[in-house]
């Protein structure tokens, strides 16, 4: 490796080792349920969700409880279920 590329790499990852301790990093919020995400969303004031799923998932009413949960809470719910089955770099 080129010595320049490599003081320049070393230096990036010294920065970003410096200021990884000073970013805004939150403490994820544990839900157990789909209810408790309806309402978790409505608390924080969303009004829409986009679901992105495959056909296969959609097809099958994976998505069916998600969607009436969230429009009992007054969420609006758009379903993308053209994507594909375990997607690859390429996709």
């Amino acid at each position: 490796m080129n010595v320049f590329k490599r003081i320049y790499c070393r230096t990036y990852q010294l920065g970003f080792r410096i200021a990884m301790p000073m970013l805004p990093y939150r403490d994820p919020i544990i839900l157990y349920s789909l209810e408790e995400l309806a309402s978790h969303l409505r608390g924080r004031g969303q009004r829409g969700v986009l679901v992105v799923t495959d056909p296969t998932l959609s097809g099958l009413g994976m998505t069916d409880r998600l969607e009436q949960d969230l429009k009992g809470a007054g969420i609006s719910c758009v379903i993308y279920d053209r994507t594909v089955s375990n997607p690859t770099y390429d996709n």
